[in-house]
């Protein structure tokens, strides 16, 4: 599954650079693009593969392998094309960016949530008449259990990393918005977008009339970039 499932295609500059290919040969260049946007920028040089990737067979694939290859860099056994290369580059750091913006925005909310609330009531301690073995339990002064004179386990929620507690947010706000049932289209989503570009969605569709349709287009348009071949290395 490709990182990113939108590939950019600058027609202008595609047509400029093509313009002398044949019919066959741009079915080929462009299925060993995506193939190669599949595979995070790069393919083996390996004709039998490339073969493949084109959906053509090796002696098609001999007769126009020198015109293709013209369109690529090769580096250790792998061949690279400069401008999806770029493509991918910013489209990770937009990615990182987003998710830098959405880890800042939690842990700001959080600051601020945690700086009104009231310190909590300690709770005293009852100390047994006799000392607990490992197995044994007894009831504290609030009613909790504590097992070896420990203290009742807090919250699971603050056991979680930040990704993790990002990921519980994302839910959280996706099913007060779009309905409990909706965990699946939040999981694609997230998918398509990431964690940060899922909640910026999601701000954006609380704005909408039908956040859930607004939501849904997301999902479909992403969803149309993604059915490409399927390539295997």
């Amino acid at each position: 599954m490709a990182k990113f499932a939108s590939m950019p295609l600058f027609t202008d500059a595609y047509l400029a650079d093509t313009g002398h290919l044949s019919t066959f040969e741009h079915g080929a260049y462009l299925l060993i693009l995506m193939c190669m946007w599949r595979s995070g920028g790069k393919l083996p040089n390996d004709d039998e593969k490339l073969a493949r990737y084109a959906k053509c067979t090796k002696g098609q694939w001999k007769k126009i392998k020198d015109t293709m290859l013209e369109f690529f860099d090769e580096t250790d056994g792998f061949i690279t094309q400069g401008r999806l290369s770029d493509e991918l580059s910013r489209l990770e750091s937009l990615s990182q960016s987003q998710q830098n913006k959405a880890k800042a925005r939690w842990l700001k909310r959080k600051k601020t949530s945690n700086a009104g609330a009231m310190p909590p009531t300690p709770t005293p301690i009852t100390t047994p008449t006799e000392s607990p073995t490992s197995s044994e339990s007894h009831q504290g002064d609030s009613g909790d259990t504590v097992i070896n004179g420990a203290a009742p386990n807090g919250s699971a929620h603050e056991n979680l990393s930040i990704q993790e507690k990002l990921d519980r947010n994302l839910y959280i706000a996706g099913k007060k918005l779009l309905g409990k049932n909706s965990g699946g289209q939040i999981t694609r989503l997230k998918n398509f977008l990431g964690v940060g570009g899922a909640l910026d969605a999601l701000a954006m569709a609380e704005k909408k009339q039908d956040p859930r349709e607004y939501i849904a287009g997301i999902i479909r348009s992403n969803g149309k970039a993604h059915e490409e071949q399927s390539c295997l290395i």
